[in-house]
């Protein structure tokens, strides 16, 4: 069969929607932002912003911040950018940038890695950057004993530019189908060599996420890079991205994170005239039970009733990945015991997150 038959039978495969739910990539294109649209990024800590990614800068006397932002290529619309605020020339053996997505291990049995079976992989993505030269995708394993490295090169600066990464099938070591990350990716801005190596374009093993010709982008004051459109998929030839409905890819992060974005309407059950508790039923089954931040507020009432100002803070949390229930504490002992209390929006309303992340 012809080159071009075959490109012309995947793209009737393609607009039949027969390669559907083929990104492993959970919010590829940037849209999902549930805890906001920019933040410092932390240098010791993975620092979520967009949903699914984080990024990171290890051991950096730097700065930086990320931010969603509405420059993409066409046919996207929003887009990860990474900012150098304070430049860093240092890269000691354990220091690394990067941005980053990790695969639960429960989305990746059709790559059939560590089987004889196993599958190639093609990543592909949309970058931008003000500083040209090479670059590299690091792929490893839950138990970082297996790790690829590919180089990629960004030639014009400040363009959009469209790459491709073939990954070789790989027949050994351990990639779990569980609720654990199995398959972690790292788009390398920079690593000491701890974490860089020299081959690249194959397997390893070993604990390697960048390319020892990696740019160093902390270097550099102001530098920014830009990423959107990933999409990670089986088989060796990249597809066109998929793009999911906004509403699917929505609950696809809630899975791991779930903002409620305000305690209005919450029902507080009382049954003490200080403690009571509120249900939150969460939107789609998370990752397992997840931990909650800290929530006060400062107005309830008493449906119909009364309407009062006292502070009510959260203490502790109960439930598991279906359901998480959240006991609050009231220090002027406002509640009687056996009744139910709405709670109204205020300005210290911190709302509820959930945190379920690999």
């Amino acid at each position: 069969m012809s080159k071009a038959r075959e490109l012309a039978e995947l793209g009737a495969v393609y607009d039949s929607g027969a390669l559907s739910n083929r990104n492993l990539i959970i919010n590829g294109n940037m849209q999902i932002a549930q805890r906001g649209t920019s933040t410092s990024v932390s240098t010791s800590a993975n620092t979520y912003l967009l949903d699914r990614f984080f990024t990171r800068i290890q051991g950096s006397s730097g700065s930086a911040t990320v931010s969603r932002e509405t420059d993409a290529p066409n046919g996207l619309s929003k887009s990860l950018k990474f900012t150098v605020g304070t430049a860093d020339s240092t890269l000691d053996s354990g220091h690394y940038n990067r941005v980053h997505q990790e695969i639960e291990g429960h989305h990746i049995p059709g790559l059939k890695w560590g089987t004889a079976d196993a599958e190639p992989a093609s990543l592909s993505f949309w970058v931008k950057s003000s500083v040209t030269g090479t670059y590299s995708i690091g792929i490893y394993n839950g138990a970082v004993d297996r790790s690829y490295v590919s180089e990629y090169t960004i030639s014009a600066a400040n363009t959009w530019e469209y790459k491709t990464i073939y990954v070789a099938p790989i027949t050994t070591g351990t990639w779990a189908i569980d609720s654990s990350a199995e398959v972690r990716i790292t788009w390398s801005l920079g690593a000491g060599s701890t974490y860089s190596t020299g081959t690249v374009d194959q397997w390893q093993s070993a604990f390697n996420f960048s390319s020892s010709n990696n740019v160093n982008l902390m270097a550099t004051s102001s530098a920014t890079f830009f990423l959107t459109g990933v999409q990670f998929e089986v088989g060796p030839e990249a597809t066109p991205f998929e793009h999911r409905n906004y509403e699917i890819e929505l609950l696809r992060c809630q899975r791991y994170f779930y903002k409620k974005a305000s305690l209005q309407g919450s029902v507080l059950n009382a049954y003490t005239t200080a403690k009571a508790f509120v249900d939150f039923p969460l939107p789609v089954p998370m990752r397992t039970s997840p931990t909650q931040n800290t929530m006060q507020a400062d107005r309830f009432a008493l449906a119909g009733v009364s309407n009062i100002t006292s502070d009510l803070t959260s203490e502790v949390a109960y439930g598991d990945e279906f359901n998480q229930t959240m006991r609050f504490g009231n220090a002027d002992s406002d509640f009687t015991a056996g009744l139910s209390y709405i709670i109204f929006p205020n300005s210290t309303d911190t709302g509820a997150e959930f945190d379920a992340e690999l």
